[in-house]
């Protein structure tokens, strides 16, 4: 699918692939609650998103920053 990348600055970044459309174009602005893009399908057929949080390039836990 197609990856989106948002760059949050001092080195942190949000990465969101497998999506079949993307709302976003290089340079573009977003804020909080906008859409960047529509999840695509798994090679189940089943809708689904890979999201990742990054500082510096290295891969950080997600559930670190999300709340339940």
């Amino acid at each position: 699918g197609l990856l989106v990348i948002v760059d949050h600055g001092d080195g942190y970044m949000t990465l969101y692939s497998n999506n079949e459309s993307l709302e976003v174009a290089t340079g573009l602005s977003v804020e909080a609650g906008d859409v960047v893009a529509s999840a695509g399908r798994s090679v189940a057929r089943e809708a689904g998103l890979h999201f990742e949080i990054r500082k510096g390039g290295v891969a950080l836990d997600p559930e670190e920053w999300l709340s339940k």
